[in-house]
């Protein structure tokens, strides 16, 4: 009842009618900057997320890299223990390999996590737009590859 607020003459009440005035260009310029700031927040809350996640791959591979660094230790150490000479030479030369096999993995897990660390963060950081989620999406994939690495050292 009576005549609307002037600031909402420009709203629509009926789409199809075509006589009611259209939005002033101050109100247009005021919603595309709105949707601007509401995307810029959205691409800020999305970015402190994947750095999140990249602290989390990195604290993740740094772990793995000590773990690996001193199993590989045990490894080397047990390459020159002293098998007894009454063993037959298979059981030797399985032993001997096994341990050969566990340092090299070992070694390559503990590689892997230093690249990793390394190139990753330094692509999130320096990279080109985009590059963060690149990044953690391929600090991901290589966790699949080095914990592989790992897991096969372990046994």
């Amino acid at each position: 009842p009576g005549t609307p607020h002037p600031c909402l003459r420009w709203i629509r009440l009926d789409p199809l009618s075509a006589s009611e005035p259209r939005p002033p260009a101050s109100i247009s310029i005021m919603l595309a900057a709105d949707k601007q700031a509401l995307e810029s927040v959205l691409q800020q809350q999305s970015l402190q997320i994947r750095e999140k996640e990249l602290r989390f791959f990195v604290e993740n591979f740094a772990a793995v890299a000590g773990q690996a660094a001193m199993l590989a230790g045990f490894s080397f150490s047990g390459m020159f223990m002293a098998v007894d000479s009454d063993q037959p030479a298979w059981l030797r030369v399985v032993y001997y390999a096994f341990s050969a096999c566990a340092l090299g993995l070992m070694i390559l897990a503990c590689a892997n996590c230093t690249l990793i660390n390394v190139l990753g963060v330094g692509l999130a950081l320096r990279g080109p737009k985009g590059s963060m989620d690149r990044a953690v999406r391929d600090m991901a994939d290589e966790r699949r590859v080095t914990f592989g690495f790992f897991g096969f050292g372990l046994i």
